[in-house]
């Protein structure tokens, strides 16, 4: 993702969807989107799928999630590091995060 910037505003909109990721193993974009209430933070999103893929991109971008076969997505080593470290609080990013990037 050259050239794309990362802000601690932006990060934390991936959560949901690498929670999600994270929960299911594999599993592919779709399946993410049909659970858009949980994995976009406004829960209300017009295209669903077009939100998730924009959302794992970043996340793929910063390491946390691998999109593989076009719309298949994996948790990563650091992914599973940064959902191990999780807050009560799925929108939160914490000091306890800041270790792992």
């Amino acid at each position: 993702m050259k050239g794309q910037v990362f802000t601690v505003a932006k990060l934390h909109y991936v959560n949901g969807v690498v929670y999600e990721v994270a929960r299911q193993g594999t599993t592919n974009l779709q399946a993410i989107a049909d659970l858009s209430a949980q994995t976009t933070k406004s829960g209300k999103v017009k295209h669903p799928l077009v939100r998730v893929r924009t959302l794992a991109r970043l996340a793929e971008g910063v390491g946390l999630i691998e999109i593989f076969d076009r719309n298949k997505v994996k948790i990563t080593a650091l992914g599973k590091q940064y959902t191990d470290a999780r807050s009560g609080e799925k929108w939160n990013i914490y000091q306890k995060r800041n270790k792992i990037f």
